[in-house]
């Protein structure tokens, strides 16, 4: 057992295995930061921070449905203007 353990292609081995968790662990980490960071605000501000949040995505869907509805009415008026 001793040998196994000195042997350098099985520490080269164990230290190139201990870098893919290392690297995957600090992907993972990363991608969820934002998660994490929204679900403590939530509990930090006693659910605010979420009626916030929702107000603001609600208020960005209508921002951007007006946007459509305005185009939809220009390309009316410009087809009503070629006939």
């Amino acid at each position: 057992m001793a040998t196994l353990l000195t042997n350098p292609y099985v520490a080269g081995a164990a230290l190139i295995g201990a870098a893919f968790v290392g690297v995957g662990t600090a992907i993972y980490r990363e991608m969820t930061k934002h998660s994490r960071n929204h679900e403590a605000a939530i509990e930090l501000t006693n659910g605010k921070y979420k009626e916030w949040y929702d107000a603001v995505i609600k208020g960005a869907e209508q921002s951007g449905n007006s946007i459509n509805h305005m185009g939809d009415a220009v390309k009316r008026n410009s087809d009503a203007v070629k006939k």
